[in-house]
């Protein structure tokens, strides 16, 4: 039957479009954790060269003790050693052209700017959290789950496979160690807490998070305890630690395994950061006439771990639970 219909384009499929929502939609990001940890050096800035050098005093060589009425009065003296933090230039940015602005629905600077926001803090996220896990200290959970056991490594090199989740257990043993500087069979400085409340911090993937909030102990802790949560990310505080949970950099398994999870333990002074030019968004000089166009965001800064633990350097700030 002849006449009109939708179904055939000369014959009615040309009388509509199709509609284009308003509504855009993004994908979505990661929660960033790790900047806010970092011990910012607020005297460094633009025009201060490209490497700040930092002094780190250790403990007097001897110890004093018990000494005669009239001396004499022991001699001893204490090492400095010295590290560099070196700035880095960071950045992206999107071209596009001024054709796409003037037919598109959208406006395409705003779209740009959330997507250039959104890269300038994970990028600068990511260059953080490098640093701490970088330490030398490394923690795998063996054993099983009831008789659990730890390995420690304490060059940098992780040779321990997890054999078990993480669990409470594991938080006792590194906060242990934290406060005692022993490390498995090796020995360094008692760290420091994050806080004056005597607190250290662990940033924690999302399986350890979910081991952390299947344990009775801590669900009490999270009900009865109120605490203050200042931080981003804050999930709660337990013997001694404050829980940040990561879903960018950590992995919810630990190394190679399927247990769970991933996370990193410190106190304070632990990662070095310089600023010369705070993260900025830029738009760039158009060209050919305006035609071509350009929106990025830059920044200049660097990080650097603060204690390298080492024959050295017997001092360590951070311990990281991972695994082969």
């Amino acid at each position: 039957m002849a006449g009109q219909e939708w179904g055939s384009t000369n014959y009615g499929g040309y009388l509509s479009n199709q509609e284009l929502s308003l509504d855009l939609h993004h994908q979505a990001q990661p929660i960033m954790r790790w900047v806010q940890f970092c011990d910012t050096d607020e005297a460094f800035g633009a025009n201060a060269g490209e490497t700040l050098l930092f002094n780190k005093a250790l403990n007097v060589d001897t110890e004093g003790g018990v000494i005669p009425e009239q001396g004499p009065v022991p001699d001893t003296q204490g090492k400095i050693l010295q590290s560099s933090v070196s700035l880095k230039i960071y950045g992206n940015a999107i071209p596009y052209t001024e054709y796409l602005m003037r037919i598109s629905k959208f406006d395409l600077k705003n779209l740009n700017q959330r997507r250039i926001v959104n890269d300038m803090a994970k990028v600068l996220n990511r260059a953080a959290a490098t640093q701490f896990q970088s330490t030398k200290v490394k923690y795998t959970p063996t054993g099983d789950a009831l008789n659990p056991s730890a390995a420690w490594d304490t060059d940098g090199t992780i040779s321990n496979t997890a054999t078990r989740h993480i669990s409470v257990w594991d938080i006792l043993e590194i906060v242990e160690s934290l406060k005692s500087g022993v490390y498995g069979s090796s020995t360094a400085s008692p760290v420091p807490p994050y806080d004056d409340d005597g607190n250290y911090i662990c940033i924690c993937s999302p399986g350890f998070a979910t081991m952390l909030r299947k344990d009775d102990d801590f669900i009490n802790a999270s009900l009865y305890g109120d605490p203050e949560r200042l931080f981003a990310g804050e999930i709660g505080r337990f013997h001694g630690v404050r829980f940040i949970e990561d879903n960018h950099i950590l992995s919810s398994t630990l190394g190679t395994t399927s247990y769970k999870g991933e996370a990193v333990f410190f106190g304070s002074e632990t990662v070095k950061r310089i600023v010369a030019l705070p993260a900025e968004i830029r738009e760039d000089i158009p060209t050919e006439l305006g035609l071509r166009r350009r929106q990025g965001w830059i920044s200049i800064e660097g990080y650097k771990v603060i204690w390298e633990y080492g024959a050295s350097e017997p001092e360590n700030r951070i311990v990281h639970v991972t695994s082969v």
